[in-house]
């Protein structure tokens, strides 16, 4: 009961993954959330177990975006170790069309998951979070600047960088912080699903390169230490336009 306890929301893959193991590494017990990737899940859990520092890890299937599964996703986490320290909502969904090719349906699937998803998920974490507990919302930089062909995902992360700071008072009176970090544009699947995307960053970068994701999962590890720093954005990119 001494271990503290981290929800990764899409914990599966990428950064998700990444994150998982850091969290392990740190000794912290970890709920692998996911919606498909059962199999990918249980592989994460195992990972983090075997760790020398690793406590506890398990899977929680459960789609974000259901609002019949956000509330029983953290009173489970809750329930099995008696305690919630971190939130990390991590999962989301991109849908790279242009407007016009959007339908209704395409908008609220990603609202649901991104912006909507989260928002919950926190609301939820807040009530049951002892004063010290954190939430970090990974955002895009695409939240940020605006993305060419992905008006709904841009959209959904630069609300949620608003929410970040909105929320980041009313928290902070309960002994609760909440920071967004952007992790810049990662190799990961959804990254190697748009490749013109991942090359255009690539090209902008004041470096020439990518960013990598456990190093932005290191760097949620590590923001989870600083009692001091709420309502933040935090960018880990060197993009320059």
């Amino acid at each position: 009961m001494d271990r503290r306890v981290a929800l990764i929301t899409g914990g599966s893959r990428g950064l998700g993954r990444e994150l998982a193991l850091s969290f392990g590494r740190a000794g912290w017990n970890v709920v692998v959330n996911c919606v498909r990737s059962v199999d990918a899940a249980a592989a994460v859990a195992e990972e983090v177990r075997s760790l020398a520092a690793g406590g506890e890890a398990v899977v929680a299937r459960a789609d974000v975006a259901r609002r019949s599964a956000q509330g029983p996703l953290i009173d489970d986490a809750v329930g099995r170790w008696g305690r919630l320290d971190c939130l990390v909502n991590n999962a989301a969904i991109a849908l790279d069309r242009p407007v016009a090719a959007l339908s209704s349906r395409d908008w609220e699937a990603v609202m649901a998951t991104d912006l909507l998803a989260p928002m919950a998920l926190a609301r939820r974490a807040a009530e049951v979070m002892e004063p010290g507990s954190s939430i970090v919302n990974v955002i895009s930089i695409c939240g940020l600047w605006g993305c060419a062909g992905a008006p709904a995902y841009s959209a959904a992360k630069g609300a949620l960088a608003g929410f970040t700071r909105g929320a980041a008072g009313e928290l902070a009176a309960k002994g609760i912080r909440i920071n967004a970090v952007a992790p810049g544009y990662m190799a990961t699947d959804m990254g190697a699903a748009a490749p013109a995307a991942r090359e255009a960053a690539r090209a902008q970068h004041a470096m020439g390169v990518l960013s990598d994701p456990r190093t932005a999962a290191e760097f949620i590890v590590g923001l989870t230490q600083v009692p001091s720093v709420t309502g933040q954005v935090f960018v880990l990119d060197g993009r320059v336009r």
